[in-house]
């Protein structure tokens, strides 16, 4: 379902713009129960309207991203390529961000809660985001 719902938004990244199915069904799903939305771009956005939501927005230096993406991504072996990489997504999300919400991305004022992940590991991630 998750995987279906990230490439229906990534497929319809380049569409007029106009709400697209699955941003509609991302509201209907966090309208209906409890739920933990995953995404990159807009589902803090999508669910800003709903009284019992919480979004979250998760950062870090680009030197612990770029020793991420060198860690998990067989093909990208040097810094150089991780650091490319990285500048064409978070491009990519500014302007997906800009085009369907006229805000800019990555701005820790649109979040409940932002977090600096340079000097945490991902457990202490979750910790803070529970407690």
């Amino acid at each position: 379902m998750m995987n279906s719902l990230l490439y229906s938004i990534a497929m319809n990244y380049s569409r007029p713009k106009k709400k697209l199915i699955s941003f509609e069904l991302v509201e209907e799903l966090a309208a209906e129960k409890l739920c933990i939305i995953i995404g990159r771009r807009l589902s803090g956005y999508l669910t800003r309207e709903q009284d019992n939501a919480f979004s979250v927005f998760i950062h870090a230096d680009m030197d612990k991203r770029i020793v991420a993406v060198v860690m998990a991504r067989d093909h990208i072996n040097s810094r150089l390529k991780a650091k490319r990489k990285i500048e064409e997504i978070d491009e990519k999300r500014s302007t997906f961000r800009k085009e369907f919400t006229g805000e800019e991305w990555g701005q820790s004022k649109y979040y409940n809660l932002s977090i600096d992940t340079t000097h945490l590991s991902y457990q202490q991630v979750a910790d803070l985001i529970l407690y």
